[in-house]
């Protein structure tokens, strides 16, 4: 296995530390690790890494609903898991894995599959797998998802994470490529670590919802143009946010007009090379997807 070169964090952003895309080819999946400094007060969190692959194999047949996929044989499911579609029409798209019986899968979200396309099977990242020691007592976490709902934790240091019920929330879902905003109310480092995406990965938003795009890559910080440029419809909003020594702060806005390309709220051309440390907030009148390029290409 390749392993990436550990890199620190502060808040949410990746110290300046770089390789070429494409620089690098493989045939398995490189993992490493970075150790996140996460200050007191507000952060926008990214999990740059994915969890080990459960299963690899490719597509036997569809239902008509794209919400049954069989595959060739039993794949070894710890729940909970997805779907990471790797060719066909929706490569790069994620699925949550509801229920399994033999070869067949049932999945959250309809995918556009047919026999022969690729994909892997890997366990979520959780709440409790991402902070397992808490942001000290009485920190938080809020997931925002893409129905325009969300979902918050409170850490208590003799309970763990519990929802607004005051019920276990541990299990509590980080998709790829998503950002959860935390608020510690101490200082901590959380050793982030696992698989570096070899494939191109699809976060979806809703219309008129927030949602937190992250990065997967942990080598490289993606430019507002490499996230958003194929992905942003007219009026779409990006808001960049950054947190120097602890200070959670608005760092940029950036309005998309269709065949204009991105203005700042100054109604200046944006810099669309500016890098997004971390993650970005994106607002959308429509339904999509952004899609993250992978860190590195896989050996055909």
């Amino acid at each position: 296995m390749n392993r990436i070169l550990k890199a620190t964090i502060l808040g949410a952003a990746l110290l300046p530390f770089s390789a070429p895309l494409g620089a690098l080819s493989l045939s398995t999946d490189p993992v490493g690790g970075t150790l996140v400094e996460i200050p007191v007060g507000a952060s926008i969190i990214s999990d740059i890494y994915l969890n080990e692959a459960l299963f690899s194999g490719s597509v036997i047949s569809v239902s008509p609903d794209g919400l049954v996929v069989e595959l060739a044989s039993t794949p070894a499911v710890q729940h909970p898991a997805y779907i990471h579609v790797l060719s066909g029409p929706d490569a790069g798209r994620i699925s949550t894995i509801l229920d399994t019986e033999g070869p067949a899968l049932s999945v959250e979200t309809a995918l556009d599959l047919a026999e022969g396309d690729a994909l892997v099977i890997r366990r979520h990242r959780t709440l409790g797998e991402l902070f397992p020691q808490g942001l000290g007592n009485g920190g938080t976490a809020t997931f925002y998802n893409a129905d325009g709902t969300f979902e918050s934790a409170t850490f208590f240091e003799r309970h763990g994470w519990l929802d607004h019920q005051f019920k276990p929330a541990e299990d509590l879902i980080l998709f790829p490529g998503e950002a959860v905003v935390v608020n510690a109310s101490a200082p901590a480092s959380v050793l982030m670590s696992g698989s570096v995406t070899v494939d191109p990965v699809k976060v979806g938003f809703g219309a008129s919802t927030i949602a937190l795009i992250g990065s997967l890559n942990p080598v490289e910080e993606a430019s507002l143009n490499d996230l958003f440029s194929s992905a942003a419809t007219d009026n779409d909003t990006v808001t960049l946010y950054e947190n120097r020594n602890g200070n959670f702060s608005l760092s940029s806005v950036h309005i998309f007009f269709e065949g204009h390309g991105f203005f700042t709220d100054a109604g200046e051309p944006s810099d669309t090379g500016v890098t997004v440390a971390g993650a970005a907030v994106l607002r959308s009148s429509r339904t999509g997807h952004v899609t993250l390029p992978p860190a590195f290409n896989r050996n055909q």
